[in-house]
């Protein structure tokens, strides 16, 4: 394909740079998430709050992303309900 016509050529050059600027994109976005989480996770008390209620139960979740729903497995690694 390359070679055949400059125009492609030129717009393949321009679709990587911006394909290659994506990529850089998310990862500095993931990199974000993560310190949002850390400085978040750190903000929710551990204990008590001052007025006797219990700290939120998060359950070890991120702040940022809902889990996967992921089916529940059996002791043989089987899907529950499964024969």
């Amino acid at each position: 394909m390359f070679g055949q016509s400059a125009t492609i050529d030129e717009l393949f050059v321009k679709l990587r740079a911006t394909c290659e600027a994506e990529v850089s994109l998310q990862a500095n976005l993931a990199q974000l998430m993560g310190a949002m989480d850390v400085l978040l996770a750190g903000a929710i008390p551990a204990g008590p709050m001052r007025n006797g209620s219990a700290a939120p139960d998060l359950g070890g979740t991120s702040l940022l992303r809902r889990p996967a729903k992921m089916p529940r497995q059996g002791r043989g690694g089987e899907k529950a309900g499964g024969a």
